[in-house]
């Protein structure tokens, strides 16, 4: 009776124990999911023992006990999702998708909209800008900037209706592996690299040999001075199209909010019209994000670290994905 008795108060003591924490952690932390997910997370246990032994393996050892260990859950990262759209556009898969994430939905047609852009110039990279620049001081860990479509065609002529990872972007974000955008700071979310790759953008191509529908190409290079201030330009700029990635927090931080706000002026103040001053942003946000001129990832590799899964489960036509760039 007396043993029982002990082990009634031992328990009594641990849960006030408990208790009494999990209110000097809300006192000092506001109440919201994202915080209630954090502290679920951090303090969690996972199967993992003091020798290395799961609880659940058939070993006999009785020393074995489990001890508590940072749990890396999606859950504990503020993510956002950042999406360009005009007026028209329905928009209404975000939230219902992505209860979860904080959302910044930007309407670059209408000035009564909550979230609005300044003018409506530069596509998608007006609004990925604008959204930069308002938070610089408070931004998540983990930003995904989008289009407004769910499903797209980016990339392709063909007039079937491909599926998966590389043609729905809730199927794309939901499958994104969070840990591997904090550790590698930027990731195009494209996997398939043409459009793109291998030598899209050649600033310095002969006239002759130049093409009309590129109208980027043709301004990459006097765009490249006024935006970067120096005359250093690549030979050839390459990257998977087609303007939708994810970036950490950490990343963005590596360059002064000033340059973030000349790049909006000058899609502001520069000639070149809508479409071409965007698809100059398209092939420099690798750049702008700390990769080389000629980014173009493994495709198998690609899907194994943004996705967690296998090229060929995901799209088996992929070498034959030719079409225009997408955008």
């Amino acid at each position: 009776m007396y043993t029982l008795r002990r082990k009634v108060s031992v328990l009594s003591l641990a849960g006030l124990l408990g208790l009494f924490f999990l209110v000097i952690y809300f006192t000092l932390q506001p109440w919201t999911a994202d915080n209630i997910h954090a502290f679920i997370g951090q303090h969690r246990y996972t199967g993992v023992s003091v020798e290395g032994i799961s609880p659940n393996s058939k070993t006999t050892n009785t020393t074995a006990q489990i001890i508590p260990t940072l749990n890396t859950s999606l859950q504990s990262f503020h993510k956002a999702l950042v999406v360009a759209k005009v007026k028209a556009e329905n928009s209404d898969w975000i939230e219902e998708n992505f209860p979860d994430w904080k959302t910044a939905v930007y309407t670059v047609d209408d000035k009564n909209a909550t979230l609005h852009t300044a003018q409506n110039k530069g596509h998608e990279a007006n609004v990925y800008l604008t959204y930069i620049i308002n938070n610089y001081s408070n931004l998540p860990d983990i930003i995904v900037f989008l289009h407004s479509h769910q499903k797209h065609k980016h990339g392709t002529r063909d007039e079937r209706s491909f599926e998966g990872i590389d043609f729905d972007n809730v199927k794309a974000v939901k499958a994104l592996q969070l840990e591997h955008i904090q550790k590698t700071g930027y990731a195009n979310l494209r996997c398939l690299t043409r459009p793109g790759c291998p030598a899209e953008i050649q600033p310095f191509r002969p006239e002759a040999e130049r093409d009309p529908l590129r109208p980027q190409e043709n301004a990459m290079a006097k765009s490249w001075a006024e935006l970067f201030g120096n005359d250093e330009v690549p030979q050839v700029i390459a990257t998977p199209c087609c303007a939708q990635f994810s970036v950490s927090r950490e990343q963005v931080l590596k360059r002064r909010k000033e340059d973030y706000e000349k790049y909006l002026k000058w899609i502001y103040d520069t000639p070149l019209d809508d479409f071409t001053s965007g698809r100059i942003f398209e092939y420099l946000w690798h750049i702008i994000f700390g990769r080389d001129p000629v980014y173009c990832p493994d495709m198998k590799q690609c899907y194994q670290d943004q996705y967690g899964t296998n090229a060929s489960a995901v799209h088996a036509d992929s070498n034959n994905n030719e079409g225009f760039e997408g955008g």
